[in-house]
């Protein structure tokens, strides 16, 4: 099997895990471990397989340099999509619901 195709078959199944994950995250809340979560792997895991695809079929490099290189975008990806996105909806605002307490007093 060559390595495009693996980069292939991984795109689509790393792709599929990660919509399964999305609809289905409520479910398995206890596995976010900091930056270790599900979220933060499948997505390292899914940028290593589109970058590496697109990096084969658009350049000539040697399949170990594309690895390298895939593995370094990976990286980069993850940790910005980590810093920038991830950390600022974890720590927004749950919920914008009044509640009986946070009215009283008010006009």
């Amino acid at each position: 099997m060559k390595i495009e195709q693996i980069f292939l078959y991984g795109l689509f199944i790393i792709g599929l895990l990660t919509i399964l994950y999305v609809l289905f995250a409520d479910a398995i809340e206890g596995l976010d471990a900091g930056i270790f979560n599900p979220t933060s792997i499948l997505s390292f895991l899914l940028f290593i397989c589109a970058s590496g695809f697109f990096l084969l079929k658009l350049t000539n490099w040697n399949e170990e340099v594309v690895i390298i290189v895939a593995l370094v975008i990976s990286a980069i990806l993850t940790f910005l999509l980590y810093f920038f996105v991830l950390v600022p909806l974890s720590s927004a605002e749950v919920s914008t619901a009044y509640t009986d307490q946070s009215l009283q007093g008010l006009v």
